[in-house]
């Protein structure tokens, strides 16, 4: 009976790839990491805000209220908010928090004024 082939450990492959693309690494190539958002389209442009977004500090809630306005897509509208709001929970002015949470619709929206408002939710 011949022998397996030795198998790789994939789940750590898939993690090291994940984390990589979680980083950004190999994301954007050549002249891509050099072009503004602004400069972008569509989807591109979308996620490029998003990202800003997201690196934007807990001292400027204003920021992300302007940033979160120029992405066009919901969904990554409402993940780009929902996960600032998320990380930031806890330094967040509860009325700017409302501002954040009231560009959100449906339940991301419900959700995100009880997180604001649950301290068994904040971190």
């Amino acid at each position: 009976m011949p022998r397996a082939a030795p198998r790789t450990p994939t789940i750590r492959l898939w993690s090291v790839a994940l984390a990589a693309v979680g980083l950004g690494v190999g994301a954007c190539t050549g002249s891509e990491t050099s072009v503004p958002c602004a400069e972008r389209a569509g989807l591109d442009r979308d996620q490029c805000v998003h990202d800003e977004l997201l690196a934007v500090p807990a001292s400027e809630p204003d920021q992300v209220i302007a940033k979160a306005g120029l992405i066009e897509d919901p969904m990554m509208r409402h993940a780009a908010v929902s996960g600032w709001v998320a990380a930031h929970v806890n330094e967040v002015p509860m009325d700017k928090g409302k501002e954040l949470c009231a560009l959100l619709e449906g339940r991301d929206r419900g959700y995100c004024e009880r997180r604001l408002s649950s301290p068994h939710l904040k971190r």
